[in-house]
């Protein structure tokens, strides 16, 4: 027992430097990135309309577009594990984190539907972090979807292991996880795409985790991947009852 409880500080310790280190080298970056930001911006207003200029300024907006993402990945992962949960409303979160897709299902022609047993559904839940954890699922989706392609989110109450569970599935129609990726896919930093960070997976594990509950990845029987979370259904379930002034 003492060296289980020796083995937890120690994690806790480390993950608190890991933190720390993160953070301050976000800070010594995302300055000069801004700086690099602002320059680009100089540079397309002055040369934007010469062709010889054009793909260079476009390769440095880029690279400095992947690392603005990355910055902003190791600022959520390195985040202190508080929740402070207030009520949500499960349909407003979800349709917010969609619309922030809006632009990516557009460029790929892709539909992004969100459909809920209970569309007045409100949890204690940390509402800006799972708006994060339902962001990048849909993000991940969409990225894997062929043109054309469908993007579903559902809500559904379950009974499983004697508990009560919210299930919140992601599904899409691109290849699904091979066998290495699903095994490794919630290491940080493990990515096999073009321009990605590795710590979108690693974080919504770590917030729904934090939140009771938990993430599997599968592959849907008739192709594409399925990402299931769990959250913990409190006993009493709370709604929003309809009326005239709520739509």
């Amino acid at each position: 027992m003492t060296g289980m409880c020796t083995d937890i500080t120690e994690r806790r310790r480390a993950e608190e430097s890991l933190r720390a280190l993160v953070g301050g080298v976000v800070h010594e970056i995302r300055n000069p990135v801004y700086g690099i930001s602002i320059n680009l911006d100089a540079m397309e207003a002055t040369f934007g309309e010469e062709p010889r200029y054009m793909p260079f300024v476009a390769a440095l907006r880029e690279s400095a577009e992947r690392i603005s993402s990355l910055m902003n990945d190791l600022k959520d992962y390195g985040e202190p594990r508080t929740l402070n949960p207030e009520p949500c409303l499960l349909k407003a979160l979800l349709e917010e984190a969609a619309r922030s897709c809006e632009s990516q299902a557009a460029r790929q022609q892709c539909d992004l539907g969100i459909h809920l047993e209970n569309p007045h559904l409100v949890l204690p839940l940390n509402g800006r972090r799972m708006h994060q954890v339902f962001r990048n699922l849909m993000e991940n989706a969409l990225h894997h979807s062929p043109p054309g392609g469908k993007v579903a989110v559902r809500c559904r109450r379950d009974r499983r292991e004697d508990h009560e569970w919210w299930i919140f599935t992601v599904e899409d129609q691109g290849p699904g996880f091979a066998p290495d990726t699903q095994a490794r896919a919630f290491e940080p930093f493990f990515t096999r795409r073009k321009g990605g960070t590795g710590l979108g997976l690693s974080i919504v594990k770590r917030v729904v985790e934090e939140h009771g509950g938990s993430v599997e990845l599968g592959n849907r029987t008739g192709g594409g991947a399925i990402v299931t979370v769990k959250l913990p259904a409190p006993r009493r379930v709370a709604t929003l009852m309809q009326d005239p002034d709520h739509d």
